[in-house]
């Protein structure tokens, strides 16, 4: 069985190109897996067998209410990259309780979507392994947030009604004093302030929250990627005229961390801002053109799309976008 990959911090991500791995997969965004899961809950995993699992209710949050048993078998959202071994494991752990999406019903069964998305361990001391960008990237949340914020991303992204309130009362919490960052000696109440920081953006992202000027210049001054990466995020989803301008400007700043520069990127092109077309192509010269993943070389979810080379990213999304006008 493959071991859970349990982060106790957002770990710096890993430089290198591409490998060539067995088996690998695209692995899909937090909000993709939401949109796509049929139900959210907490559940005892009692047993694990390769692709298939068997788990008992604790509490249904979302969606489709389940069995008082659930047995999960193979996986709704694979893409698989390559493959030359059987060995699709899911990453669960016997005798532990996850929240999970699921995709499926009564009738039809239910699948996560691959081996490592769409389940978020809550540890025996209360504390969730938690998810709000993608699998890679875990967060250490308190129970209760996570429970409001993970609900109400999912009534949204399903077009449900949500009671803000709780969730609103924790992003304004979570952002209103200074911007933690994560090293490697920073002390535990500051690794609290940054993860409920890191999970208040990327929230407020999905649902569309509204934060004070002064508050997102706080956090757009800060020099760590991960708080780079969830501003741009939160700027991305916003209704700020100028977002896609200011987000191709920080792709061109070479002051910027690379890999946020990368996800500023990846925004763009998801977002179709082809009206920024002149400000890539101004610094396209300049731009770096080093290979960075976003994951450990051995990780099977090294084929996720991603602008691995910044300079050849652009230059593709400028050739795209031109063959579209």
């Amino acid at each position: 069985m493959r071991p859970y990959l349990a982060l106790a911090a957002l770990a710096a991500l890993s430089i290198a190109s591409p490998p060539v791995w067995p088996n690998s997969w695209n692995e899909p965004w937090r909000s993709e897996v939401i949109e796509k899961a049929s139900t959210l809950g907490l559940f005892r995993v009692e047993s694990v067998d390769g692709q298939s699992a068997t788990a008992t209710l604790i509490k249904h949050l979302a969606g489709t209410p389940t069995p008082p048993t659930v047995r999960l078998s193979g996986y709704s959202d694979l893409r698989i990259a390559s493959a030359s071994s059987s060995d699709w494991g899911v990453w669960l752990e016997p005798d532990s309780n996850y929240y999970l999406l699921l995709s499926g019903s009564p009738s039809e069964g239910w699948k996560l979507p691959t081996p490592s998305a769409g389940s978020d361990l809550l540890q025996p001391d209360g504390l969730v392994q938690a998810t709000y960008r993608i699998s890679m990237h875990k967060a250490l949340v308190d129970q209760a947030p996570y429970e409001a914020t993970q609900v109400c991303m999912f009534q949204v992204l399903h077009d449900e009604d949500c009671e803000l309130d709780a969730v609103q009362s924790f992003v304004t919490k979570a952002t209103s004093g200074p911007v933690a960052e994560l090293g490697p000696d920073v002390p535990p109440e500051v690794a609290t302030t940054f993860f409920h920081q890191h999970a208040a953006l990327e929230t407020a992202a999905v649902l569309g929250l509204n934060l004070p000027e002064q508050v997102l210049t706080r956090f757009q001054a800060s020099d760590f990627f991960h708080v780079q990466i969830s501003t741009l995020r939160y700027l991305t989803l916003s209704k700020r005229d100028a977002r896609y301008a200011e987000i191709a400007e920080f792709v061109c700043d070479d002051t910027k961390h690379p890999l946020a520069r990368r996800f500023g990127l990846l925004f763009l092109k998801d977002g179709d801002a082809r009206e920024e077309s002149g400000t890539l192509e101004s610094c396209i010269d300049s731009t770096d053109d080093e290979s960075l993943s976003l994951v450990n070389i051995m990780d099977p979810r090294i084929s996720t799309r991603f602008p691995n080379n910044l300079k050849e990213s652009v230059r593709r999304l400028l050739e795209q976008w031109e063959s579209l006008d």
